[in-house]
């Protein structure tokens, strides 16, 4: 099956009066076996109506997902197929897990299905969002080019990027971008290359030139610091890293997601490094409740 090469935007509750740079796509490649908590995440994303989803898979069907949630039918040879016109070469794209890199060219690769949008964005489904829009003001969007919800580093389960050609490819600026498109091997190119804790430690800017790619991070971080890019890089996400707390909680309200430990609201959980553990549980609920809560156990209500 090939990429259609034009699709009817995703329905959205957004005013037909909203501004145009409110309009956000965040994209998402998914392949293999649909997660057990996919509810959870749709159910999030419905609460969140001014914001676009676009999901290319092979695993998750249209009528699962809520009125905001494009869900594009396709394999990853299509993905494939797709990046290879895009990019003028043979893209390498041999397992899912390879799409890391790849997020970084989501803006070029898919820009048929994002002309819509003024702004485009990468995400993950190991997500539970709370009010995107408190935090992804039409302020922000107006004076960044690109914008992350990480302070330290770039990441994939959240950036957004102006959908403007320069953006969009903003990636071949890299002086390595062939480098990892055309190996098997993933870079966290579309990251930081690995280097999380150095970055998180301030310690990257001062080693760059020794890191094996030049990875979206390095590249966002020196066309900033020349003032070629206007950036806004915050910390709106909770994942293992930030809590720290044995007695962490969290909870979803309504589409509102709050630290309850520091009484404070946060804009998502990535539960990634959770996930992994037999003990993190993920309720069968038939229907996702208006509250439920999260700790290191996994979700109840």
């Amino acid at each position: 099956m090939q990429l259609t090469p034009d699709i009817s935007p995703p329905k959205t509750g957004a005013s037909t009066d909203a501004p145009v740079q409110q309009s956000v796509c965040l994209v998402i490649c998914y392949f293999g076996k649909a997660p057990a908590w996919m509810r959870f995440f749709f159910k999030s994303c419905a609460h969140n109506p001014d914001i676009n989803f676009l999901i290319f898979t092979d695993c998750i069907s249209q009528e699962e997902a809520p009125i905001n949630v494009k869900v594009v039918p396709c394999t990853l040879a299509d993905i494939r197929s797709h990046a290879t016109s895009t990019l003028q070469f043979d893209a390498v794209l041999d397992r899912p897990y390879k799409l890391c890199d790849y997020k970084a060219a989501y803006g070029a690769i898919f820009a048929s299905y994002l002309s819509p949008y003024s702004f485009w964005g990468m995400t993950d489904l190991d997500i539970v969002f709370g009010d995107i829009t408190a935090f992804i003001t039409t302020e922000l969007l107006q004076t960044n080019d690109v914008i992350n919800a990480h302070s330290d580093y770039l990441v994939g389960h959240f950036s957004l990027y102006r959908n403007e050609a320069p953006y969009n490819r903003l990636f071949e600026i890299s002086r390595d971008y062939k480098t990892v498109y055309t190996s098997p091997k993933v870079y966290s190119f579309a990251e930081c290359n690995f280097a999380w804790t150095a970055f998180s430690r301030k310690q990257a800017r001062l080693t760059e030139k020794a890191v094996e790619i030049e990875s979206m991070t390095h590249l966002v971080n020196r066309l900033a610091d020349t003032d070629q890019l206007k950036t806004c890089f915050l910390p709106l996400v909770r994942e293992k890293p930030q809590l720290h707390k044995q007695n962490w909680l969290l909870r979803w309200h309504n589409g509102k997601l709050s630290d309850i430990s520091l009484d404070e609201e946060i804009m998502y959980f990535h539960f990634h490094l959770f996930k992994k553990s037999p003990r993190f549980r993920i309720p069968a609920w038939q229907s996702i409740p208006d509250t439920f809560y999260i700790n290191k156990h996994g979700f109840f209500a």
